[in-house]
């Protein structure tokens, strides 16, 4: 369960930093997890391929490639003449003027049966127009769209040739590896799953220990601590509310009896380094002292790390409502100095 613990600490330290800058008005976790769902679909699709196609090539025809449907799909080698002199590309043109060459298709025929198809060609050489006699190895699928769009197949029946329009051979396309998208999918699902979990528990890896509230602990309390980390629902100026995770905080006691968690925070958004509103400030958490509820002992995971912690309920001095805080120690002892000291807030007084 630790290690379990610390990995999920360690992607919600990475899902929480990524959700504080965004793409778009889109945040970056978001998008994440939309590219692991992606890979993770894309890697079962490419299993499912990989366990039902064949894996050594069907020696076949261009004439059985465009009578034969039960080839759709297979993997296959075919002879035939290659005419670079018809072909098509589709890219980009980029900005001097020059093509960048995505894909190319070029015709492949049987002049003996007049029969031709189309094949994908990787890295096409056009300094030479002559046509060929190719032996070609690839995936028999469907014709990109790209392709189709362009193909005039009457042009192909005037010049006496029966061109399937439909379907395309992709050279060089061989079946996918079932065991390695199976690790592929693995590695992607788990991350995804983390993801989910941690953008849904607010970033936030608590384990709770057996033993919970104040006196339950045999480690004597140390000196007041140096350092105390709050995680939890935050106010500034008493209007705007925000959580932050694991920020160094400053406890004090306010005026009328709460105790407050205070942090010096800069939460104002940006937008191309302009800064869209200003958010910046001491932001605090308001703690009414007798309502803290359900103390609990236990370790705060984030980035790979964990933290003695403590976890509890409160009433919150600004609008009532009932909320959850953690705090976290440098160690154990620390952590036991902030129960008594809570302990000694939360008790009742004793009437004279």
């Amino acid at each position: 369960m630790e290690f379990v613990n610390r990995f999920l600490g360690l992607v919600a330290g990475w899902n929480e930093g990524m959700s504080r800058s965004r793409i778009n008005f889109v945040p970056i976790n978001w998008i994440m997890m939309i590219v692991l769902a992606t890979v993770f679909v894309g890697s079962l699709t490419s299993i499912q391929k990989g366990m039902t196609m064949n894996h050594t090539p069907i020696q076949t025809s261009v004439q059985a490639l465009i009578t034969d449907p039960s080839l759709m799909g297979k993997y296959v080698t075919v002879t035939g003449e290659l005419k670079p002199d018809i072909a098509y590309q589709y890219g980009n043109k980029k900005s001097d003027g020059s093509f960048d060459v995505d894909d190319t298709w070029m015709l492949m025929v049987t002049p003996q049966t007049v029969n031709g198809i189309f094949v994908k060609v990787p890295n096409a050489d056009f300094d030479d127009k002559k046509p060929r006699q190719v032996l070609v190895t690839g995936t028999w699928e469907s014709m990109d769209s790209n392709l189709e769009s362009e193909v005039d197949k009457e042009n192909f029946k005037a010049d006496g040739l029966n061109v399937n329009v439909v379907n395309v051979l992709n050279a060089g396309a061989a079946p996918p590896q079932p065991g390695i998208w199976v690790l592929v999918m693995a590695v992607s699902g788990v991350l995804l799953a983390a993801f989910i979990v941690t953008f849904l528990r607010q970033y936030v890896i608590f384990q709770a220990q057996p033993a919970s509230g104040f006196s339950s602990s045999n480690v004597s309390p140390a000196a007041p601590p140096s350092v105390i980390r709050v995680t939890g629902e935050f106010a500034i100026e008493m209007r705007d509310r925000k959580r932050f995770l694991n920020v160094p905080t400053n406890p004090t006691t306010l005026e009328n009896g709460h105790l407050a968690l205070l942090s010096n925070i800069d939460a104002s958004s940006r937008f191309f380094g302009v800064k869209t509103n200003n958010r910046s400030g001491v932001w605090l958490v308001a703690i009414v002292p007798a309502s803290i509820q359900n103390v609990t002992r236990g370790s705060f995971y984030l980035g790979g790390r964990s933290f003695p912690a403590i976890r509890f309920r409160y009433e919150d001095g600004v609008n009532s409502s009932r909320k959850t805080v953690v705090l976290s120690l440098p160690t154990i002892g620390e952590r036991e100095a902030v129960l008594t000291e809570l302990e000694r807030m939360t008790a009742p007084a004793v009437a004279l």
